[in-house]
């Protein structure tokens, strides 16, 4: 299934050697929408890549891929990551999007 690999592959630890799937600009994005439209897919890369890992994510490029299960539609996306989401962006590490700053 398009999910486990993608999300296999976000599983790979970060390391200077290659520009990980979350840092990098054109795969960043569209993990990001995926995790946005489809909760199946935030899900399953949550648990296999995520979980647990988020402060490693929380900073740069990453970050927004992060910050993507707290803009879910889906009440269950945004339950599964907010535990875990909360204190990072209480002690600033993890910025949430501005939609204020956007719709203007």
């Amino acid at each position: 299934m398009l999910h486990d690999a993608i999300a296999s592959d976000a599983e790979r630890l970060k390391t200077q050697d290659f520009e990980h799937a979350f840092e990098n600009f054109h795969s960043g994005r569209v993990i990001r929408k995926i995790v946005i439209d489809c909760p199946a897919f935030a899900s399953t890369l949550w648990k296999k890549a995520l979980e647990e890992n988020c402060k490693i994510w929380a900073d740069g490029h990453s970050s927004k891929v992060v910050a993507a299960f707290l803009e879910s539609s889906s009440s269950m996306v945004r339950d599964l990551a907010k535990s875990e989401l909360q204190p990072l962006i209480d002690t600033g590490i993890l910025k949430t999007p501005d939609h204020k700053a956007v719709e203007k």
